[in-house]
């Protein structure tokens, strides 16, 4: 992992192709290759007139450009749960749940056994 050098497209576009070409994936195989670019839909990944998916199909046009679906459901889902008198103290509990077991794998182990029943099956997992 590397500290971006800016915060823009041009920062993410050289990174991101300085990282696949050190593993191997050079243009010349992306033009032959690369299909899609999905991510967040923030305006320095998908901006239409120089995010990093518009400098990407500059150089590959044939690329589909794709807002992650789960990103757009999340972003739905809280649209529309923010309109919702009363669920602010669920999200705080769903908020602060999801913060105590991320960042415990001792929480994080506990959970899975609560939840798959049996320490060998957390274990797969």
């Amino acid at each position: 992992m590397r500290e971006l050098e800016g915060q823009n497209a041009e920062s993410v576009l050289k990174y991101l192709l300085t990282a696949l070409a050190e593993f191997g994936f050079d243009e010349d195989y992306l033009s032959k290759n690369l299909i899609a670019f999905t991510c967040e839909g923030a305006f320095v990944m998908l901006g239409i007139h120089s995010g990093v998916g518009q400098r990407l199909k500059e150089t590959f046009p044939a690329l589909l450009l794709w807002h992650c679906l789960h990103h757009r459901l999340e972003l739905a889902i809280s649209d529309a749960v923010s309109t919702i008198d009363g669920f602010q103290p669920i999200q705080t509990f769903f908020d602060k749940t999801y913060s105590v077991y991320s960042f415990s794998s001792k929480f994080h182990n506990v959970y899975l056994v609560n939840i798959l029943g049996s320490p060998s099956t957390a274990k797969q997992i």
